[in-house]
């Protein structure tokens, strides 16, 4: 390079410098095929002169390409040229030195400079591309959920399990105590950790379990596809879906936990990493691991934790990545979760696999207890708590079936708080909580055989306080008791409508119920709007269920199956709750059938079969436990049979006429709603017979 031109060859370029013939980019253009090509760049300019873009030296491009992809180029600017050496300055517009040679060197460079900036935009679009695609799969992959306390998301496996209530909403805002909460350390890219058996790691209510464990079941159990689905997800067979979730336990969590959560759509798995926040209903396994969330059935496993990770949805209140916790396995299975209680803050034990019917509290020694004494039901009490008298006891014997009604009361000017805790052999019935000028009350239902002496335990102060126990009896199906939790202990009723109620230790009613023989069984259940939980109710028959259905409050099922005319007994219904308050009314009548000349059922074979006169007419219903139709009748010498299925039956029926010797005269099948007809042979004074079959399906026809 040079002010002044240095000799033959020479050229200047838009920079005002002269530069040597062997600069030139017409020289290098030229060199023979196969030499080594130096990847030098050689810039190109906008019209105004500016260079934009650096454009790879010829035979270089293949090389140029590929590193756009290399780890180097991941860090560049694939818009950003590359800069020439020191040898090669930038070209001018319209500048090319090698014109003053003439021939055809002039057209093949500007060919070659041409295709080279074809080139580059070539390799600056596919580079732009790459990025983008890297940055939103990097975006995809980043992104975690954040699931509230009662949110399903977008696609749940099932219908909730689970309620939400003021208890489980305070825990969501508040969080437990400091001094009960689980203890952690750092975990993976900014998140806590601890394992499944740290005391607090998981919260829950005293004597109730937070999920319905059998209504997952039966949901599972009625959707084949989701139920392989939800079981592969887990690693267990379907077949084994409710011994599994029989052996979790349903807990709530104390802190925000980080896991991925598997929806379901459109018949497959949606994964997604997660955050639910605390006080999500879950059910936990032996080692302490949440596996299904409560409120949309997903099951869950351990989260995939990446850097940078992006949050979506709407954060609450108090939610800050640092205090996110990833749960691991305990060292060895537990065979009890030490569970913060949502209400007081105080510790309790539930064995693995129960929903709070076991729970324990561990209390202070038995000795020196204060004991004052047995109280009357349904009268008030009024009593103080002071610095030397901390705790008064009172007790209580309740007979089975009742129901307590609880109304405590914390006088104004009381100094500190007061708890209620109403108790039998250490299982806790309630628990209330007081503040000064506070009140409450609670109704505790007790079961068919959960009577015995109870304790009214009142702690805290100093304070004035006031309580009344009253007392009532359950009433199921008009009975002034608990209909019992199982056959040796249930009711038995007669058809028609009956109501009953649930609640606490009282989970299940029984009831037998005497059936009509060859009748149309009918049964509803309708949950009352004030229940607070989710009613199911199974109807069944020497094991043979006849009506299963589960009803959220405020909601009703129907339904009816045809029974035989050798039925005959009783009907077991079973209704079973959680530990929730629930109201119930249930319906459960006979009618009989009124097949042709028939008291109630045709008759199930030949030897019960019903006799019709001729020309014969026939109209009935068939289906269910009531297999078969049999008429017999004497046809006419040339017969027809003509058979209709009304348009409201929901099974195809099939129609057999067969001789006395049983040769088959005709046999034909019909669909809800059509009608057939088939001619045969009749033979005067033989008996023939009709068989109807299939259904469920209403019928009329006849023979002439």
């Amino acid at each position: 390079m040079s002010d002044t031109s240095q000799g033959d060859g020479w050229w200047q370029a838009s920079d005002g410098k002269f530069y040597p013939p062997e600069a030139s980019p017409a020289t290098e253009a030229t060199e023979p095929a196969g030499a080594d090509t130096p990847t030098e760049a050689v810039s190109t300019s906008d019209p105004a002169g500016d260079p934009t873009a650096a454009v790879p030296a010829a035979g270089a491009a293949a090389g140029a390409s590929a590193s756009v992809f290399s780890d180097e180029a991941a860090d560049t600017d694939p818009t950003t040229a590359v800069p020439a050496t020191a040898a090669t300055p930038p070209i001018p517009p319209g500048d090319d030195p090698s014109a003053s040679d003439g021939g055809d060197d002039d057209g093949n460079s500007k060919k070659k400079i041409i295709g080279a900036i074809v080139a580059v935009i070539a390799l600056a679009a596919a580079a732009f591309a790459f990025f983008a695609l890297t940055a939103d799969d990097e975006a995809a992959a980043g992104e975690v959920v954040l699931e509230a306390v009662g949110d399903a998301g977008p696609a749940p496996f099932t219908d909730p399990v689970a309620a939400v209530d003021s208890k489980v909403l305070k825990w969501a805002e508040e969080g437990p105590p400091a001094n009960v909460a689980p203890a952690t350390s750092a975990g993976p890219e900014g998140y806590q950790a601890t394992d499944g058996n740290v005391p607090g790691v998981f919260g829950g209510s005293l004597s109730e379990g937070s999920c319905e464990r059998d209504q997952l079941v039966s949901f599972l159990a009625s959707n084949e596809a989701k139920a392989s689905a939800w079981a592969g997800v887990l690693d267990i067979d379907a077949a084994d879906i409710g011994g599994f979730v029989a052996g979790l336990t349903p807990i709530n969590t104390s802190t925000d936990v980080r896991v991925v959560t598997h929806g379901f759509a459109d018949d497959e798995i949606v994964p997604r990493e997660a955050v639910l926040q605390r006080g999500t209903a879950v059910l936990a396994d032996a080692q302490g691991i949440p596996r299904v969330n409560c409120y949309s059935g997903n099951p869950l496993t351990a989260a995939s934790v990446n850097a940078d990770e992006e949050f979506s949805g709407d954060p609450w209140p108090a939610f800050q990545q640092t205090n996110v916790v990833i749960i691991n396995q305990a060292p060895a299975d537990l065979s009890e979760f030490e569970l913060i209680e949502l209400t007081t803050g105080e510790l309790f034990k539930r064995p693995v696999g129960t929903a709070g019917e076991s729970d324990k509290v561990d209390g202070p020694p038995t000795e020196d207890v204060p004991n004052d004494g047995p109280i009357e039901f349904d009268t008030l009490i009024e009593d103080t708590l002071t610095e030397s008298r901390t705790e008064a006891i009172y007790t209580m014997d309740v007979p089975d079936s009742a129901i307590l009604t609880l109304t405590a009361a914390n006088q104004r000017e009381s100094i500190g708080s007061v708890r209620f805790l109403l108790t039998k052999s250490g299982d806790r019935f309630s628990d209330l909580s007081l503040a000064p000028g506070a009140d409450d009350s609670d109704v505790i239902v007790i079961s068919a055989d959960g009577g015995g002496p109870f304790e009214l335990s009142v702690t805290g102060g100093p304070a004035a306080f006031s309580f009344t126990v009253g007392l009532g009896s359950q009433n199921d199906a008009g009975s002034g008791k608990d209909a019992g939790a199982d056959l040796a202990a249930s009711l038995t009723i007669d058809p028609g409508s009956f109501s009953g109620e649930t609640g606490g230790i009282d989970t299940a009613d029984v009831y037998e119920v005497a059936l009509v023989p060859g009748s149309n069984a009918s049964f509803s259940l309708a949950n009352g709007r004030e229940s607070e939980g989710t009613v199911r109710m199974i109807a069944s028959l020497e094991g043979d269920r006849l009506f299963d259905v589960s009803v959220s409050p405020g909601g009703s099922e129907d339904g009816s199956t045809l029974l035989s005319g050798t039925d005959e007994g009783t009907v077991l219904i079973e209704i079973t709750t959680g530990s929730n308050r629930t109201f119930y009314d249930v319906e459960a009548t006979f009618t009989k059938q009124t097949d042709t000349d028939a008291d109630g059922d045709a008759g199930d074979d030949l030897a019960s079969a019903t006799t019709v006169g001729n020309p014969s007419t026939v109209a009935g219903e068939v289906g269910e436990r009531d297999v078969g139709d049999f008429y017999l009748f004497a046809p006419p010498a040339a017969a027809t049979i003509e058979m209709s299925s009304a348009s409201t039956s929901t099974g195809t029926m099939r129609v057999i006429v067969t001789d006395a010797s049983g040769a088959r005269m005709a046999d034909f099948s019909l669909a809800p709603g059509a009608t057939d007809r088939a001619e045969f042979v009749g033979v005067p004074g033989q008996q023939f017979r009709l068989e109807i079959t299939g259904g469920r399906a209403s019928y009329t026809g006849g023979i002439t």
